[in-house]
């Protein structure tokens, strides 16, 4: 399998290049933006696995922000993070077009975790 590519998107900008880093650590390839036209533009040029994006951006939600990136990458994973979410809104997230729901300060392994088991819900993935 090729590196994971992964789309990091929050207003908060050490929080988003913090966990940039610490997944490139991990071998993933990471793009990070810090609002959703920059995210856009992202997704326009660049072919990614997963998104991770903050449910409480300026502008627009998360969730509209998944609506538009899904325009442009229709079978791309979101997962989200934020303060505002439980772990049941998690779990619960694919029927609604999202595949996680995390909860800030994210912890590395549990967004690892996530962001593999995203990719390994490809059917071509697998």
């Amino acid at each position: 399998m090729s590196k994971i590519k992964v789309l990091l998107v929050d207003d908060e900008e050490e929080l988003v290049f913090t966990l940039s880093e610490r997944l490139q650590f991990r071998g993933f390839d990471t793009d990070a933006a810090l609002n959703s036209v920059d995210a856009l533009r992202l997704a326009s040029i660049n072919d990614y696995d997963v998104a991770v994006i903050d449910l409480k951006l300026p502008l627009v939600t998360g969730q509209d922000l998944m609506k538009m990136i899904k325009h442009i990458q229709p079978d791309l994973k979101i997962i989200f993070m934020t303060g505002h979410c439980s772990d049941d809104q998690g779990r619960k997230g694919i029927g609604k077009g999202y595949f996680d729901c995390l909860i800030k300060p994210i912890k590395i392994d549990i967004l690892f975790e996530s962001i593999i088991a995203a990719v390994l819900s490809y059917p071509e993935k697998k």
